[in-house]
């Protein structure tokens, strides 16, 4: 697996520094060159005491239209001095992990069938590749359907996607599995610019809430 690089901007980009879980830890800045063999990110804004040596974390970029964010990273923590720390790249990290990395996110929203007509549904998780939501929309696995993701900015997508599993949670209602169909880059951009900016939003929250 080719090791991506890019060519920094004067500004160094913010990236969003997540756990296992897909929990926010902090927010920090990519500081390493392009000849570094290891990413290194400096912590902005959170609890550096969070990020723990061996532990595996994603640092994910907000969206940027043309690229110039570069990919998430998806790496073990092997270093950490004061605010910055190192990371050293996991075998199976790449965009089709990235692509899988769920972030727990709440909206409420709607389902475009095929055959017409529209079901409410409500967002459980949100990645780059797919979402889970609950629903009571008749929707059959392996089918496709579309769906509105209110979230996004400047305005919400519409995005189809396959339906992978459904799971019943009560009468009447399901969570069902789906990943996204042929999204474009500026639609996968989107979803994670908004992701960032949900996820920090709690973060600055449950700051506050502990003032």
């Amino acid at each position: 697996m080719g090791i991506f690089r890019r060519n920094r901007k004067s500004c160094r980009p913010v990236y969003m520094l997540l756990d296992r879980d897909s929990h926010v830890l902090a927010k920090c800045e990519r500081m390493d060159q392009d000849d570094d063999p290891n990413p290194k990110f400096r912590i902005t804004d959170g609890r550096v005491n969070r990020v723990e040596i061996s532990e595996v974390v994603q640092a994910v970029p907000p969206g940027d239209p043309d690229g110039a964010a570069g990919e998430a990273v998806i790496g073990r923590v092997v270093s950490r001095q004061g605010n910055l720390i190192t990371l050293e790249y996991l075998r199976e990290s790449g965009s089709m992990l990235r692509r899988h990395f769920r972030v727990p996110v709440a909206f409420e929203s709607y389902i475009y069938q095929s055959g017409g007509g529209r079901e409410a549904m409500r967002s459980a998780d949100l990645s780059c590749g797919g979402i889970a939501f609950y629903s009571g929309a008749p929707l059959d696995v392996g089918g496709v359907t579309e769906i509105v993701i209110p979230v996004t900015a400047p305005e919400p997508l519409i995005v189809s996607c396959h339906v992978l599993r459904a799971v019943p949670v009560q009468e009447a209602v399901f969570k069902f599995g789906a990943r996204f169909a042929d999204l474009i880059h500026d639609e996968e951009a989107a979803i994670q610019e908004a992701v960032f900016r949900i996820q920090m939003e709690a973060i600055q929250m449950a700051r506050q809430n502990e003032i």
